[in-house]
């Protein structure tokens, strides 16, 4: 069994800070490390299936709850995220089969302007089947949240359905086989979509933790009233892992994309890289580095490339003390895509945030967060400034 240090303990609840990407900044802390339950901290036990409950309280000031600088908003906004998982199998290690189903109903209060009163939620179900050369993964996401969008400059409900299908076969004893199927249904007030993609690699082990992969991805996107696109990309992939001390992933390598719309083929390099640094039990750093191209919820016929580069520390002080610093910049290039003429807009989207928490045992914690936002846009419609301080208590059993 897998053991728990101190500090894996210490980011059981932690709110590590706002998830902050290219599209939307939640106003719900997240926690990008949530330690795996074990069963035997189950909250009930059915046999064969393992009960968890969560509830998390968030006080939050925001001085711009629109991203909008022209008619900037201040507010206090209250969230209570009630949460129940449903857990059997090998769901700790997950090395054998596993089942695990969660949701997760978010109710929003807004003490002023509360017009913006929504409740989010999110339903997530990941499952394996593991045989002796063959595994088989699936995993179903639905998302239905109200928040505000970089790329819009306001808050807008935005609602996904993504499933996919992972497997993995072992052809020698070096050498791995993964085919990945998925599908993104994403309803916006303007705009819905739906992508299915196609990611297969041939993995071999170079090393003991060194692999390497080629492979690549193909894409069909399926836009409301505007040109559809296909797509394809030709992947590299390295997987590093030195146990309890670095996990690193990273893929790159060229897009070539058409549009139905008559639009000269477009390529350009895409990446993605993720790095969880571990050098003693009391600090971690997490590292992630994005390039991909999306559809603009905002404007009509044109797409945009993000380039996203962020990173979390995480410092465990005064034994049950955790101090959170990171930060992260995204640019964003936006380009037409042969319905319209084009926008010429570009913005340069960074965030830098510090928090606290205290960990009074297993199961409650406290903690308190600083956030700046800042979007720097030639349209001046979308740029904004944003500041937030949140206070979060969580409780899981």
């Amino acid at each position: 069994m897998p053991k728990l240090n101190p500090f894996s303990l210490a980011l059981a609840a932690l709110p590590l800070g706002l998830a902050v990407n290219a599209h939307a900044q939640s106003g719900l802390l997240q926690n990008h490390f949530e330690r795996r339950l074990h069963p035997r901290e189950a909250w009930q036990r059915l046999d064969p299936f393992d009960f968890s409950v969560r509830l998390a309280g968030t006080t939050t000031y925001d001085d711009n709850i629109n991203f909008n600088n022209v008619t900037p908003l201040k507010d206090v906004i209250f969230n209570a995220a009630p949460g129940l998982t449903i857990s059997t199998g090998d769901y700790y290690a997950r090395e054998e089969s596993f089942l695990i189903v969660d949701y997760s109903p978010n109710f929003q209060f807004f003490r002023r302007y509360d017009h913006n009163n929504a409740i989010n939620q999110q339903a997530d179900v990941t499952g394996q089947y593991h045989f002796r050369k063959l595994t088989f993964g699936l995993t179903h996401r639905f998302e239905q949240v109200t928040e505000g969008v970089v790329d819009v400059g306001s808050r807008v409900e935005r609602t996904v359905n993504a499933t996919e299908l992972k497997t993995n076969y072992r052809l020698a004893k070096k050498t791995t086989l993964d085919v990945n199927l998925k599908q993104t249904l994403t309803t916006y007030p303007l705009v819905s979509s739906k992508q299915w993609e196609n990611e297969d690699f041939i993995n071999y082990e170079v090393l003991r933790r060194v692999k390497l992969g080629v492979g690549g991805k193909l894409g069909y996107l399926q836009v409301q009233n505007q040109p559809h696109q296909t797509y394809e990309q030709a992947l590299l992939r390295v997987q590093y892992n030195l146990t309890g001390k670095a996990e690193l992933t990273a893929s790159f390598g060229p897009e070539w994309r058409q549009f139905s719309s008559g639009q000269s083929r477009h390529w350009e390099p895409v990446a993605s890289v993720g790095l969880a640094y571990t050098p003693q039990d009391n600090t971690r750093l997490a590292v992630s580095i994005n390039r991909a191209q999306e559809i603009s919820v905002s404007l009509l016929g044109q797409n945009y490339t993000a380039t996203t580069a962020g990173f979390r520390l995480f410092q465990k002080v005064f034994t049950k003390g955790v101090i959170t610093v990171g930060g992260g910049y995204t640019w964003l290039d936006f380009h037409g895509i042969g319905l319209v003429a084009p926008v010429d807009r570009n913005d340069r989207f960074w965030y830098g945030l510090a928090g606290f928490d205290w960990n009074f045992n297993r199961n409650w914690t406290v903690g308190l967060l600083f956030q700046h936002r800042e979007d720097e846009s030639n349209l001046p419609q979308f740029g904004f400034k944003n500041n937030q301080v949140s206070l979060q208590a969580s409780a899981r059993y």
